[in-house]
């Protein structure tokens, strides 16, 4: 009760620059490890998207094909970290999932969150994302856990951002690599929290996972900004 009290609260925030940069300077004090997450001036690049989007496994996926070592701010998952990315001017890449499909991942992961909620942040975001596109890398997440269009797509955010990323070819092999990354973050996040690993809750992409019918309100305008964004997305 309390934790979706908060997330109402972090909503309501975010819906105002100022209080959103207020939030952001005290929070990390609260959580220590927000300190990195957020955009800074040395950060190098921004890579967003909401919630159980594959950012764990997509942010995994670049830093062990990439040669280069980058500073990479994410795992924020509000507008805020992209409207400072672009007062910074910084690249920002930003990832886009299925509604139904990132509320439901979410709500396996934890049962605190409200889907109602969860909806309306979604949307917040994507309707920002979507009024900056123009200066926003979008990638979709049925490609970055598609084997067959991984190189073709490490290939494109090379060549758009070359001084950042300089990627070795990608193989059968490193999936399996890449899942094992992604199971030790998870692992030390929910050492922070306290909790065992949960093998159904982990942040691996995974059409497979356990998805049921959410009657959300606002599930239609959630698809229609979706969709509008996909038409952005690299092919």
């Amino acid at each position: 009760m309390i934790y979706r009290l908060y997330l109402k609260l972090r909503s309501f925030i975010s819906n105002y620059y100022f209080l959103n940069f207020i939030f952001f300077k005290i929070y990390p004090y609260i959580r220590k490890n927000y300190k990195e997450k957020i955009i800074n001036k040395n950060s190098d690049i921004c890579i967003e998207g909401y919630k159980r989007s594959g950012n764990t496994y997509f942010i995994s996926l670049l830093e062990y094909k990439n040669k280069k070592k980058i500073s990479i701010a994410s795992h924020i998952h509000n507008k805020f970290q992209i409207q400072r990315a672009i007062k910074l001017n910084k690249p920002i890449i930003f990832l886009i999932r299925d509604p139904i499909m990132v509320i439901n991942s979410a709500v396996n992961r934890n049962e605190d969150f409200d889907p109602s909620q969860l909806i309306k942040d979604y949307i917040q975001i994507y309707q920002y994302a979507y009024k900056k596109s123009d200066l926003i890398m979008f990638i979709n997440f049925k490609d970055f856990t598609n084997n067959k269009k991984i190189n073709n797509l490490l290939k494109t955010i090379q060549i758009n951002y070359p001084n950042l990323f300089n990627f070795k070819k990608f193989d059968k092999f490193d999936n399996d690599k890449i899942k094992n990354i992604v199971i030790e973050k998870d692992k030390v996040y929910l050492q922070k929290k306290s909790q065992e690993l949960d093998h159904n809750k982990l942040s691996i992409p995974s059409q497979k996972k356990q998805n049921k019918l959410l009657q959300l309100e606002n599930l239609d305008k959630a698809n229609k900004i979706y969709q509008s964004l996909l038409e952005k997305c690299l092919s």
